[in-house]
């Protein structure tokens, strides 16, 4: 868990907006599976910080919905 928080951190300084970050997951989604990928987003984000119902969940499930489509 620890190791998704660094990677968290490391995708926000590089980045720094979080649609961004959203949308490489996302784009990445079209790759791997996104299951796991959307389980390890959940644990690169804390719930305290991004409530149910944030902007950050309602776009990663876009985004990895919307690759798996096309």
């Amino acid at each position: 868990m620890q190791n998704l928080r660094q990677l968290a951190q490391l995708l926000d300084t590089t980045f720094g907006d979080q649609r961004i970050i959203i949308t490489l997951i996302g784009l990445l989604s079209a790759i791997v599976d996104n299951v796991p990928l959307v389980a390890a987003s959940m644990g690169m984000y804390d719930p305290v910080s991004f409530p149910t119902d944030s902007l950050i969940w309602e776009y990663l499930a876009y985004c990895a919905e919307l690759v798996e489509v096309f």
